[in-house]
Order: C-alpha cells, then structure tokens, then sequence
C-alpha cells in the first residue's frame, strides 16, 4: 500500500450533509418544565425534577384532571418550585419541555388533543 492510501481524507464540514440545522447552543431563557399526570409515579417524578431545578430555574407547570392533586403538590413543595396548569393548554403554550404520565390510551388521546388545539390556535407557522 503507498502511502497516500493511508492517510485519512479530510472533508470540509460545509460538505457533510445533515438532515436538520444544527442545534442551538441554547435558549437565551430558563427552560419551563411542564408535567401532565400526577399518579402513583408520575406525582413523584414532578416533585423529583421540581425539587432538582437549579435556583434560577421556572417552576415546574404541573396539571392533573384531579387539581387537588396537583394544588396539593405545589402546596408541598412551594410556589418557587411548583406552579398549577389551568389546563394542558397552558403547558403545551408555555413549556418548553413536557413530560406525560397518563394512565391509558384514552388519557393520552385527550391530553394530546388538548395539546394540539392549543398550539394551532393562532399558530401562523403551522403545516396545513
């Protein structure tokens, strides 16, 4: 083998392909955590990722179709770590990261079609 064969070709970066535009280097604003479904697990990964937010951090949004769950979660915790969601809405227009933990498929269906109602209403950058 010369010695050409061995060496590795350099490709100009502007020449890698990608199938998407790089990532940001981040949002110039805190990240706002929502959290949907307060159940057996799901009540102990919001006070979880509630009380593990640096102190510049949102507090965590939080909805439950049973709101004396999640009010009783803020309650615990404290308005600085844990805010109640009027209602998924608010989470999927004000999160920039949401976490589900819904019991079943109907559940899901309709937290997510709330979700998406929310964000089409208004949205002037929406796929038709």
């Amino acid at each position: 083998m010369t010695e050409s064969k061995l060496k590795p070709t350099l490709v100009a970066e502007s020449q890698i392909p990608f199938s998407r535009p790089p990532t940001p280097q981040g949002p110039s604003h805190p990240l706002r955590i929502g959290f949907c479904g307060l159940g057996a697990m799901g009540r102990s990964m919001a006070r979880n990722l509630a009380n593990h937010q640096g102190s510049d951090s949102l507090p965590v949004l939080v909805y439950n179709r049973t709101t004396a769950k999640a009010q009783s979660l803020a309650d615990q915790l404290g308005k600085e770590k844990v805010a109640v969601a009027l209602g998924p809405e608010q989470i999927a227009q004000e999160c920039d990261i949401v976490v589900t933990n819904l019991i079943d498929d109907s559940a899901v269906k309709a937290v997510y079609q709330r979700f998406a109602e929310a964000l089409t209403v208004g949205c002037n950058f929406c796929l038709e």
